[in-house]
This record gives structure tokens, C-alpha cells and sequence, in this order.
């Protein structure tokens, strides 16, 4: 279900869309939305929701699974309650442990803590500097279409341009940069 409403559309484009382009909007949400959740793997778009999760790993730092965390209320250790004075974690859920965490045994035989963490993660109520992207993306292509491509016009030796295609997918990929989190398996990319 898509986070981002025809109505943010609407406020985008300052008009209210037509029914042809209620249609198309809908889909180009959902595709639009699909590729910034594919490109930002872990993110909660939608409004906040709390979860309790298990993560396992051998480091003081952890990736939780969703983000942006807004709050974490109950961190464990192998069952053992953690004082909130002895962990931290940052709006992009990355969770980090005292050094002198207890550890626990592996299936491996090697020791790796299972660590409980009950956090909330999503957007507030006033919503996702995300869903304007969204919004300015669809309202970007229904203006295109409305004008079949055409992107500049001169009148003097009249001369026309039209854009077939944005160049990289429906959305600007560096815009979504500032919302990535580094670590195990992510990776920045940028347009050199």
C-alpha cells in the first residue's frame, strides 16, 4: 500500500489532478515508491510502528532491521535487561553496545550475544520529507506527459527539444543519498 497519497500530488502540483491522471498517479506512486524502498533497503516510509526484534552479531555496533528509529524502549542481552545508560543508537538504527556486553554461545561454537531490542521505527505524524520526493517525482512525470515530453520550445527559427526519459529512473537517486545508511552491505552511489 502506498504511503504517498494522491493528495500530496495534488498539493505538488498546485492543481487538483484530472481522472486520466488520478489513474496514472496511482501507479507512478507505487513505482516511484518501490524504487526509493530499493534503493534505500531498511526504510520505513510509513508512520511509525513498534516492534521488539532479535539481532544477532559479534559487534559492539548493530544494524537494526528498520529505520528511522524514533525510540528504543527495552534493549537485552541473552535475556539480560540493559541499562539504558549502556547502549545508544542513531535515527538510521544502528545500535551500539557497551564493550563488556555479555556474550553467549554460538551454534557455531563461537560467541555471539543475541541481542532483544523493542524500538519504534517510521515517520511522525507530520510525515516523510521522503513522500514530497515521492510526490515531486509523479508530478514531474504527469507534467511531462501532459506536455508529451516536450522540454524547451524557441519561437525565433522555431526549434523544439523533447525528453523521452528522466535518466536515472523515476526519481534523482542523489537526492535520496542523505537518507542511505552505510555499513555490511549498503553502498553509496553517486553521479560522477
Amino acid at each position: 500500500m502506498a504511503v504517498t497519497t494522491l493528495e500530496d500530488v495534488e498539493a505538488t502540483l498546485v492543481r487538483p489532478l484530472t481522472l486520466e491522471e488520478q489513474a496514472a498517479a496511482s501507479r507512478l506512486v507505487e513505482l516511484v515508491e518501490a524504487e526509493v524502498l530499493g534503493h534505500l533497503p531498511g526504510y520505513d516510509l510509513g508512520p511509525a510502528s513498534t516492534e521488539t526484534v532479535a539481532v544477532t552479531g559479534s559487534y559492539e555496533q548493530l544494524k537494526l532491521p528498520r529505520y528511522p528509529v524514533t525510540a528504543v524502549t527495552a534493549v537485552s542481552v541473552n535475556g539480560a535487561a540493559l541499562a539504558a545508560s549502556t547502549w545508544s543508537v542513531t535515527p538510521k538504527g544502528y545500535l551500539t553496545l557497551p564493550a563488556e556486553f555479555p556474550s553467549g554461545n554460538g551454534p557455531d561454537g563461537s560467541w555471539t550475544p543475541v541481542v532483544t531490542v523493542t524500538y519504534t521505527h517510521g515517520q511522525p505524524a507530520a510525515g516523510s520529507p521522503l513522500v514530497l520526493l515521492v510526490a515531486e517525482a509523479v508530478a514531474s512525470h504527469l507534467q511531462a506527459a501532459g506536455s508529451q515530453g516536450l522540454r524547451s520550445m524557441s519561437l525565433g527559427d522555431y526549434s523544439e527539444a523533447y525528453e523521452s526519459r528522466r535518466p536515472v529512473g523515476l526519481v534523482d537517486r542523489a537526492r535520496l543519498n542523505p537518507y542511505r545508511r552505510s555499513g555490511i552491505g549498503s553502498i553509496l552511489l553517486s553521479n560522477l
